[in-house]
């Protein structure tokens, strides 16, 4: 499951990938434009507000509502099962948000008892955006979904749920809609991205992944 992800946040590729969107920008807290991200950690999300897309800072890792004392979080959620799920259906039904992404890594297992971490940076260098979900309490979840050929081939089961850049606005304002029309939409609207696979050593330090 993708726990952790890198966001290079170029203005440029920023404004070229949401040309089309009404943007209200964070600045404040969107200083940094390197960002190597874990749960628990705050990253960019784009979510709609009123009338306008607003992009700022969210923890990775949804709590949900429900969840008072705080003792869950979900980095991901499964495309197959969000909208049965408690913890994901409400949030699938009403909060949508887009998830920038540079690359993602992941853990392959060689056997039992050796691993070693996989780095997936798009080809072309774009960035990328997943669909995810979000609470009000300011937490988010991945949706993630079967993996491409070449995932599975490097040795993972699962992929960030990434969209097409046609579908961002269907996903941020569907809000409301249907279960079965939700999952359908995103059924037509991700898309496999071709992938620069790294082999990371191990014991390297996060800030030297960027």
């Amino acid at each position: 499951m993708c726990a952790q992800y890198q966001l290079h946040l170029d203005p440029e590729k920023l404004m070229q990938a949401i040309a089309d969107l009404k943007i209200l920008l964070s600045p404040k807290e969107l200083a940094n434009s390197n960002w190597h991200l874990f749960p628990k950690y705050r990253a960019p999300i784009l979510r709609k507000s009123d009338d306008q897309i607003q992009l700022e800072c969210m923890e990775f890792g949804l709590v949900p509502s429900w969840d008072k004392e705080k003792k869950m979080r979900f980095h991901n959620a499964r495309v197959e099962t969000i909208h049965e799920k408690p913890s994901f259906k409400k949030e699938f039904s009403k909060h949508h948000c887009l998830v920038p992404m540079s690359g993602f890594f992941e853990y392959i297992w060689s056997n039992e008892k050796e691993n070693w971490l996989a780095k997936f940076l798009p080809k072309n260098e774009e960035l990328l955006f997943a669909a995810g979900i979000y609470t009000t309490a300011g937490t988010f979840s991945v949706i993630t979904m079967p993996p491409s050929k070449q995932i599975l081939e490097t040795g993972h089961d699962r992929s960030p749920l990434f969209l097409k850049q046609d579908s961002f606005i269907g996903w941020l304002e569907n809000e409301g809609a249907e279960s079965k029309d939700l999952i359908q939409f995103l059924r037509d609207s991700y898309f496999y991205p071709e992938w620069n696979v790294e082999k990371v050593p191990k014991k390297t330090k996060a800030d030297s992944l960027l």
